[in-house]
This record gives C-alpha cells, sequence and structure tokens, in this order.
C-alpha cells in the first residue's frame, strides 16, 4: 500500500513533514507502518509512504490505516491533510 504526499511546487530548500499513523488496523499484527517524517530534498515535490499489509489466515472485519500529517519544516500545509 502507499500514500503519496505532495508539493504544490518544487521548494528552494529542503522541507520536512512528520506524519502519524492511527486506525483500527494495527502494527505490527495488520501492518508494519509506523510513524515518520518525509524529507524533500530542494526541487523535489513527491514522495510515497509505503507500507505492508500482514496477510493472515484468520478473517476480519474492515480495519483502516489513517495517516495525519504534521506541521512541516519549511512548508506550509494545504488540504488533504490526512489519508484514510
Amino acid at each position: 500500500m502507499s500514500a503519496t504526499v505532495s508539493l504544490s511546487a518544487a521548494s528552494g530548500g529542503a522541507v520536512s513533514v512528520p506524519y502519524t499513523v492511527s486506525g483500527t488496523a494495527t502494527n505490527p499484527a495488520d501492518h508494519n507502518l509506523a510513524a515518520g517524517t518525509l524529507s524533500f530534498p530542494a526541487g523535489t515535490t513527491s514522495k510515497t509512504i509505503s507500507f505492508s499489509v500482514a496477510q493472515d489466515s484468520t478473517p476480519e472485519a474492515d480495519q483502516t490505516v489513517i495517516i495525519t500529517l504534521g506541521t512541516p519544516t519549511a512548508a506550509t500545509l494545504g488540504t488533504g491533510q490526512v489519508h484514510t
């Protein structure tokens, strides 16, 4: 699975954006995504957060993984701060 985070325009300097992970799915039972920080080098406009979903043999109800962007360094958050 993946979620792409994009800047509206390339920056002349580095940009970093922290993110948290929540939802009904848990790490490591359901996926392997942990909170982290995306680092955009100067000139970069997108980064991808990738993770794997655990394969198990027990049927379960649908679950969610929620990625929430935090306060960036050298940028301002626009819309779409939460990805489910």
